[in-house]
């Protein structure tokens, strides 16, 4: 019995698959039914030129004057399909060339046999193709026949004819698409490394000289922020003392430090440097705002005087941040209009 199967395939012009599976006695399709399949670019005459060489795989021993594929090319095409599909997979198939050749031998058309045994190859390998997963449509088939002008033997014996009585087929090969460079991670800013960017672009001259403390390991960055400075005034003296605002200072290169990762964990569309420039920004504002909050402390809370002496000492003390020159000027500023640590402003 002769089994007929047909499924559909797009691009390429390839509009219908018909394959003949059965005896030798099995009528063949006819010429109408493969033309379709020998794709848009494939001659409709006999092609002609110099003979095609060194085909990637050859099918021969087809059925004389017929075009229908035989059980012992079925594992060869089985195996050409995964080939040209594992190619495919990786982008490497340029194209792939099906050319079918006739033994002259008797009268025929030959050039007909041998185009419709191209066409009945093409088809066949659609299928394989499509069973592994591959779009015909995204490869370049190239069908054609050559008739009886390409033998490879001579066709005065049964099996010269055999071999003459062929398809041939070409994978053009491509190199494969190059993988985009992995783009190199960028460095992680560090405190360091922002700091240092930070006192290269300000022109701002208490910026660059705090900033060149906190590069310096033996400074003493510790200072009392102007929020430091309310909180500790507003706590009970009971609970915090005279000189409990040590405990209210803040580690600038550490509380930088804290800024940064936060910048690190929670991104946004503005660059860390400068989210980092407009922190340390805020912190010299704080410390300054401190400075001038020391006369408006209350002159009769116990810890009004610690509190400014305080200041006047790290102001003259070279390592600490209140040292550079306009934090100094401005605390020598702010006692002297208070007549000294224990004044009350007017």
């Amino acid at each position: 019995m002769t089994r007929l199967r047909t499924t559909l395939i797009t691009g390429c012009a390839l509009t219908a698959l018909v394959a003949i599976e059965g005896t030798a006695t099995a009528e063949a399709p006819t010429s109408e039914q493969l033309a379709p399949l020998l794709g848009a670019d494939a001659p409709s005459e006999l092609a002609t030129g110099a003979c095609p060489k060194h085909p990637s795989k050859t099918l021969e021993d087809f059925p004389p004057y017929k075009y229908e594929i035989r059980a012992s090319h079925k594992g060869q095409l089985d195996a050409l399909a995964s080939s040209i599909a594992r190619a495919a997979k990786k982008g490497t198939v340029r194209r792939v060339r099906i050319v079918g050749h006739a033994a002259k031998y008797g009268k025929s058309d030959f050039a007909k046999t041998a185009r419709n045994r191209a066409a009945v190859v093409n088809a066949e390998l659609t299928s394989r193709l499509a069973d592994r997963g591959i779009d015909y449509s995204k490869l370049h088939f190239h069908v054609e026949g050559r008739s009886t002008d390409c033998p490879v033997a001579t066709n005065s014996t049964k099996a010269g004819r055999a071999k003459n009585r062929r398809v041939e087929l070409w994978i053009d090969r491509k190199a494969p698409p190059k993988k985009p460079k992995p783009r190199p991670k960028a460095k992680k800013l560090t405190v360091r490394d922002a700091i240092v960017r930070l006192k290269k672009t300000t022109s701002n001259p208490t910026t660059q000289c705090l900033t060149k403390k906190l590069l310096d390991a033996k400074q003493d960055h510790d200072y009392l922020p102007d929020d430091g400075l309310a909180t500790f005034m507003a706590q009970p003296i009971q609970k915090v003392g005279i000189t409990g605002y040590r405990s209210f200072e803040r580690n600038l290169k550490s509380w930088m430090d804290k800024r940064l990762a936060t910048f690190h964990r929670v991104p946004t569309k503005q660059p860390i440097q400068k989210r980092f420039d407009k922190a340390f920004a805020n912190a010299q504002r704080s410390m300054l705002m401190a400075v001038n909050d020391l006369a408006n402390l209350d002159c009769y809370d116990k810890r009004t005087p610690s509190v400014r002496a305080y200041i006047v000492r790290q102001s003259k003390n070279p390592k600490s941040l209140y040292s550079c020159p306009v934090v100094r000027a401005q605390v020598k500023s702010v006692i002297k209009k208070l007549g000294g640590v224990r004044g009350c402003r007017a």
